[in-house]
């Protein structure tokens, strides 16, 4: 680094880890923050004052990772060169916790998902976010920023209620807010549940006016009680003081994106700006983006094989519907962890609709407004018909079944494409007729379906292509059902992508 960059270093604390999603995310947000900053700090000067000019880019490093799950600490590994511990996050002590910078959270979904037993803070997976709230009012130096993922229904949580009473008696600002990926033209509804919270480094400003609204930890333990039951106590006298003080402070969960944010589709490689307007539940940025865009085309043959569903399979679905993705889709329903498992590969995602179509004759470029499947008129002189060839379908033909039901997406996120507005009477009527037509039982005698791949997942939750995954490749690699799982149970980088992005720009660490 030059001499005048001096970069703004984060400590990181990576909590429920995963593959890295929230990484990722973090990552992509400081690269584009930065090269804004360097285009507007440098864009009036010469080449000369360019190279003179002080600039500080925003990097981090995380500290500690944290995951019990061994498959997704070897892809974060992979990606990182970090391996997350393994550690219990319920036991972990305010001494190890102190001092970060930033906290990314995703804790379990387990405890709040609607298709759940919904235990909330009494699941024994909620322990674990609970334990951060413990520390976040006993910290010396508690974080500056706060990042968390869950899904839709945390926000009606008790855990919620604790983490944001914990948060207003720490003085955070927070903001919550309910996004799904298609309000940045990403063709896959994933409606999650995002809170991100900023504390300036000195509380200037209290909720109240009671100096002993955070009272500190004790220095000493009584006689005769145990420092566990003593720090249980303490603790448990922090979070109904907190509590209590939170009851006045009135939290609104936002539909909406922020006023202004880049939206960076990794995974096509394009940027797109956004300042105010389309900015409802499901609207349209630039247009929605096709499926098409995020199929995998660099597949062989008996790769794709592999993929596809058995015909007895689809015999035995039944009247099930399926949610049909094609090139020109512009809405599919959320990736679980289930995704593609014996017995559940119905309602926990999309599956694409096969045909036979041209192969190329040589390699011969394309024109660059031939379609991906090779059909497009243009390109047809280069083509030559080769039996056995399979492309997802371009479109899907048959007549609009009944509307879907909840059972078409084992997390209901399916039919939120339909629930979520459509800024634009045309859009809404495009994306209605899809919305029913892409949910429909299935011809197992004459149609043929296949599951998504882990490559064109992760493409449509906008992990980069640098991202790598250890998947059929050598004697430890992960199997495809394995990366599916992991994949599912990951996030929409895209989205966290956008809000980390606004994020940061109106809460830079510069200012802290």
């Amino acid at each position: 680094k030059s001499r005048n960059n001096t970069v703004t270093m984060l400590r990181v604390d990576d909590f429920f880890s995963g593959i890295g999603g929230v990484h990722v995310a973090l990552d992509q947000a400081f690269a584009r923050l930065n090269a804004l900053a360097t285009e507007d700090a440098t864009s009036h000067l010469s080449q000369e004052q360019v190279q003179q000019a002080p600039l500080r880019p925003l990097s981090f490093t995380v500290r500690k990772a944290y995951d019990i799950n061994a498959n997704a600490n070897r892809i974060y590994q992979l990606n990182f060169g970090t391996t997350p511990s393994t550690r219990s996050i319920a036991a972990l002590t305010a001494k190890e916790v102190e001092n970060a910078d930033v906290w990314l959270l995703t804790p379990p979904c387990q405890p709040y998902t609607r298709i759940g037993k919904q235990l909330d803070t009494q699941d024994e997976r909620a322990k674990p976010l609970l334990r951060l709230c413990e520390l976040l009012l006993i910290l010396d130096q508690p974080p500056r920023y706060i990042f968390v993922e869950n899904v839709k229904n945390f926000e009606a949580s008790e855990s919620r209620k604790r983490l944001l009473a914990c948060l207003d008696a720490r003085n955070y600002v927070v903001e919550e807010r309910l996004v799904s990926p298609t309000q940045i033209g990403v063709p896959n509804s994933r409606l999650r549940y995002y809170l991100l919270a900023y504390r300036a480094r000195a509380e200037a400003t209290e909720l109240t006016d009671d100096k002993e609204l955070r009272a500190p930890p004790p220095t000493a333990t009584p006689a005769g009680v145990s420092s566990t039951a003593a720090t249980a106590v303490a603790l448990a006298s922090e979070m109904q003081v907190a509590q209590e003080a939170a009851r006045s402070v009135e939290h609104v969960i936002s539909t909406t994106l922020p006023d202004s944010f880049q939206a960076v589709d990794h995974a096509r490689g394009s940027k797109s700006a956004v300042k105010g307007g389309h900015k409802c539940l499901g609207g349209m940025i630039d247009g929605m983006h096709s499926v098409g865009e995020y199929v995998d085309t660099t597949m062989s043959q008996a790769e794709i094989e592999a993929l596809m569903i058995p015909q007895e399979r689809l015999a035995r679905a039944g009247d099930f519907r399926f949610d049909i993705a094609v090139l020109d889709s512009t809405c599919t329903t959320t990736f679980t962890k289930g995704y593609g498992v014996k017995g559940h590969f119905r309602g926990s995602g999309p599956v694409f609709l096969m045909q036979k179509s041209a192969a190329l004759a040589s390699t011969t470029a394309l024109d660059a407004d031939t379609d991906v499947d090779g059909v497009d008129a243009n390109a047809q002189a280069k083509r030559e018909q080769v039996s056995g060839q399979w492309v997802v379908a371009p479109t899907d033909t048959r007549a609009p079944c009944a509307a879907p039901t909840a059972r078409d997406d084992v997390e209901s996120d399916g039919p939120t494409c339909k629930r979520e507005k459509v800024a634009g009477d045309v859009a809404q009527s495009t994306m209605q007729q899809q919305q029913q037509q892409r949910f429909r039982t299935v011809d197992a005698a004459s149609e043929y379906l296949r599951l998504a791949s882990v490559r064109e997942m992760l493409n449509l939750h906008g992990f980069p292509a640098t991202f790598s995954l250890p998947v059929d490749n050598g004697p430890k690699a992960l199997t495809s059902k394995q990366g599916r799982g992991l994949v599912g149970n990951s996030v929409s980088v895209s989205v966290i992508t956008a809000l980390l992005h606004d994020w940061f720009a109106r809460f830079p660490p510069q200012q802290s």
